[in-house]
This record gives C-alpha cells, sequence and structure tokens, in this order.
C-alpha cells in the first residue's frame, strides 16, 4: 500500500524554502511575495494536476501545450511575486516539489478514463485550493484558517465519492510527502 501524503508537505516544502524571516501582518512586502509565491505554486499544481485529468479522462496523452502554458504562467508568477518585495524560494526548488506531487497523485491515481480523470482533476483543485488558504494566511501573518481547509476537504471528498468506479485512493493522512494532503 502506498504511503499516505502530508496534510503541509508541498506547503512547507515551497514556503520553507521561501521563508527568510517570519511574515508579519500588513502591508510587509516579503508576506506578499510568500503569499503570492504559495498561490502561484497551489494554481501550478492544480494545473499540472488538470492537464492530466483532461488526457486521462480522453485516454489520451498529457497536452504538451497545456503544460506549457500552466508552466509559463508558473514562472512569469514567481518574477512577479518578487517583484512585490523579494523573498527568498526559487521556481526551480518549489517547481521540483510540484513535480514530486505530481507523481505521487498520479501514482496513486492510475489509469485512465472519466472517473479517473475526475479523480486527478479533484486531487488538483485540492492542491490549489490548499496553498490558497496558506497563501491567505501568510499575506496577514496568520496561521491557516482550520475553516478554509475544512471547506477543501469537503469538497475533495464530494468529488471523489462521485468519482466512483475507478481505482485511486483518495490523498490523506501524514506522510512526509510533497503534496498538502
Amino acid at each position: 500500500m502506498w504511503k499516505k501524503i502530508s496534510v503541509a508537505a508541498i506547503a512547507a516544502l515551497a514556503v520553507g524554502t521561501m521563508m527568510t524571516s517570519p511574515p508579519r501582518a500588513g502591508s510587509d512586502p516579503v508576506a506578499k511575495c510568500l503569499s503570492s509565491k504559495q498561490k502561484v505554486a497551489g494554481k501550478t499544481a492544480s494545473g499540472r494536476l488538470g492537464c492530466r485529468a483532461k488526457a486521462a479522462a480522453k485516454s489520451a496523452a498529457v497536452d504538451p501545450a497545456c503544460l506549457a502554458k500552466v508552466d509559463g504562467k508558473f514562472q512569469s508568477g514567481f518574477t512577479k511575486a518578487d517583484s512585490k518585495g523579494a523573498c527568498s524560494g526559487s521556481p526551480s526548488g518549489v517547481g521540483q516539489s510540484i513535480d514530486t506531487c505530481i507523481t505521487d497523485v498520479t501514482n496513486a491515481i492510475p489509469g485512465s478514463g472519466k472517473c479517473t480523470g475526475s479523480k486527478l482533476g479533484a486531487s488538483g483543485k485540492k492542491a490549489g485550493a490548499k496553498l490558497g488558504c496558506n497563501a491567505k494566511a501568510a499575506a496577514k501573518g496568520l496561521t491557516v484558517h482550520q475553516a478554509c481547509i475544512q471547506k477543501v476537504e469537503e469538497k475533495y471528498r464530494a468529488a471523489f465519492a462521485k468519482a466512483a468506479g475507478c481505482t485511486g485512493d483518495q490523498l490523506t493522512g501524514s506522510g512526509a510527502r510533497a503534496c498538502i494532503f
């Protein structure tokens, strides 16, 4: 059985490598930069899994143009984040964490078809939404609001329940992996 994926690992990897000082509330440029990078990381994980979900639903190969579009937004997002007040964290380091996340998710949800595509898409939305929760908190110098995380979890469970009839586990738990599951 495959190891369960961590609730905060991608956020920890993405943000942990970025932080030089704890973000502070208000208009702190470092906090804004870190928040922006978390949002970009979430959108990238969601987008890359979305590309794979579309391909799985059609039982086709992943469209390189879809991935290139997501990756282009990732690069420009990091540049824009640093323009708000440079903070640590590189596109290559965070991108590597996202790649590990994608590998873990696709290994946990194998195959192709509409059901598999739905599960991959739900997993991407979950990763993006959880990093969105983290980004909101980072921008304000607060801890992550558990109601935000709970809402994401409920949507994920509902989407997974709806996508019955194919293999693939819901990604939850406390293993040290590269996603925020």
